[in-house]
């Protein structure tokens, strides 16, 4: 998992990666949730917060590929790659996945603070500069975007409630 973000009043700007967090996939097939959570499952996957895999070269090209998609801002790349001195170079990696604004850091994952989550805050700021520079929903609309925004990321940190390894 891949953090990324750029603020939209920076045009030209530099985008960052922010966190990388590793999952380790085995030879028998596991869900890709952390067992993290849990901290009693076997059935879950290992994750690592490995933020020294972040170097310039990854960087540019994660901000290359992040600026050609347009009014994207912020998001979490889900990647693989099988090598991890290529990965570091930015070569010979596929993106599987790629969520917008509302992806998650994984850090807080694997180490779950205490405080409100600092992306959170960071996607409402960047969304408001989003409606300021009218990319994206219309204004009126706010209002139930942020209320449903908020739901869903409390929903989605009832992890025993939505990925018990019961309910897989």
């Amino acid at each position: 998992m891949v953090l990324y973000e750029r603020h939209p009043f920076v045009r030209d700007g530099k985008g960052h990666i922010i966190s990388i967090v590793l999952k380790e996939i085995g030879d028998t097939w596991r869900p890709l949730i952390c067992k993290h959570l849990y901290n009693k499952s076997d059935e879950l996957t290992n994750c690592f917060v490995s933020n020294e895999l972040i170097t310039p070269e990854l960087e540019k090209v994660i901000d290359d590929i992040s600026k050609r998609i347009p009014n994207f801002y912020a998001g979490r790349y889900d990647v693989r790659f099988s090598n991890l001195e290529d990965f570091k170079k930015g070569k010979n990696f596929k993106i599987l996945e790629l969520n917008g604004v509302t992806g998650y850091d994984g850090e807080y994952i694997v180490k779950p603070y205490t405080k409100f989550p600092r992306w959170f805050v960071l996607r409402i700021m960047i969304g408001l500069q989003n409606i300021i520079l009218l990319n994206g929903h219309h204004i009126l609309d706010m209002p139930m975007v942020f209320i449903n925004t908020c739901k869903r990321y409390i929903k989605c940190n009832d992890y025993e409630q939505l990925w018990s390894p019961s309910s897989l």
